[in-house]
């Protein structure tokens, strides 16, 4: 029921307008279409304040704002600041939730749709003679709305994707399943910069051996796993699951932040990659750190050589790196080599006068002077 509390209308066209303050925060907004309900955790600085909570369209305007209001009530935060609210909305649409004190707020959209709205959609679509069209004057109800991803949709494509008949039974997969499905086409489409910003969807750390991951990805392995995988036909979650794995360690690889995090990555995937890592030294992990490489198949191939030559007692030169661009998925991208970063161990350009003829080693050494493990 929507909740139109005359005592905080006045609140409410404030929080619609009040500048954005860093003392209070909305950590996590769940959404359960089979019951309606919306599910919202946070925290302010201050204990035992009280807390206006506002679920608002997105698109109304000012004078709209209570016809489309979707919740709003008071709340107030615990002992320790934190908060906690689980409520219902009525129609599916984009909100925006905003939880406001009387001098800070906070601010999150979300899309929401409800087990009604849904089975009223799916109706339309398993019998559509024009499901592109479909898909998109119901996009609302379907839950075909990806928060954060803001380009328009493929909905030609999209329609060729998702398979008739839709089963709704189970709402929250139903509309789960059709999400993933955007995010693929997405994907396809180079239209993510960060799928790890979307990663409610997706669950990227529930996969297979993929949780080490989790706390050694740096922004830059996420946004580099994201370019190799960009452009990818992707046909279901297990090939997603597949494509984004092999983009994960190869990024770790490429900038792994200290040979143990890469050494971390490769023993949780040893049976993905095909290698063996049992009584590998550790410097086959440094002489791998910072190479670039295509593929797996290309990083099987040169940890393989790199640890053979350590059994024979030879001494490594680095290895070889895995050339100028990516097959992930067909697509193919260049990358250029990246600079040595400056700061107190920056490389002087006269330091190395001898790799003219080892280009292919160049960043590898350098970086590695830069961190002080050769010069």
């Amino acid at each position: 029921m929507k909740h139109r509390l005359s005592a905080l209308f006045m609140a409410g066209a404030i929080a619609m307008t009040m500048p954005v303050y860093a003392k209070i925060s909305i950590d996590n907004v769940d959404v359960f279409p089979a019951d309606s309900t919306v599910k919202v955790s946070g925290k302010s600085d201050e204990a035992n304040v009280d807390i206006l909570v506002t679920a608002s369209s997105k698109t109304a305007s000012k004078s709209e704002f209570f016809d489309k209001l979707g919740y709003q009530d008071m709340i107030k935060s615990g002992d320790n600041g934190s908060f906690e609210i689980t409520f219902k909305i009525e129609d599916a649409d984009v909100y925006t939730l905003t939880v406001a004190t009387e001098d800070e707020n906070a601010k999150k959209d979300f899309s929401f749709t409800s087990k009604a709205a849904l089975d009223t959609a799916v109706t339309i679509i398993n019998s559509s003679t024009s499901i592109a069209a479909d898909l998109e004057a119901n996009k609302l109800e379907l839950g075909l709305v990806i928060d954060g991803i803001d380009a328009q949709p493929n909905w030609n494509a999209l329609a060729e994707r998702i398979k008739l008949p839709i089963n709704s039974d189970d709402t929250e997969k139903t509309v789960l399943s059709l999400q993933r499905e955007l995010i693929y086409q997405y994907i396809e489409d180079e239209n993510i910069d960060n799928v790890f910003e979307i990663n409610k969807y997706l669950d990227i750390f529930g996969m297979e051996n993929n949780a080490v991951l989790e706390d050694i990805l740096s922004e830059e392995n996420e946004l580099y796993a994201t370019e190799l995988i960009s452009g990818a036909d992707i046909a279901d979650y297990d090939e997603f699951a597949e494509k984004i794995t092999e983009a994960m360690i190869l990024a770790v690889v490429k900038d792994p932040d200290g040979y143990g995090n890469l050494k971390n990555v490769l023993i949780a995937h040893e049976d993905f990659i095909g290698i063996d890592t049992k009584g590998v030294e550790d410097q086959v992990y440094k002489d791998l750190c910072y190479q670039t490489f295509k593929n797996l198949d290309e990083l099987e191939d040169e940890f393989e050589d790199l640890a053979d030559d350590k059994d024979d007692g030879g001494s490594s030169g680095g290895g070889k790196t895995g050339g100028g661009g990516t097959s992930l998925g067909g697509g193919k991208i260049s990358y250029a080599s990246s600079p040595v970063e400056s700061g107190t161990n920056t490389v002087p350009s006269t330091m190395f006068n001898d790799l003219e003829n080892y280009l292919w080693a160049k960043e590898s050494v350098e970086k590695l002077a830069k961190l002080g493990i050769v010069s």
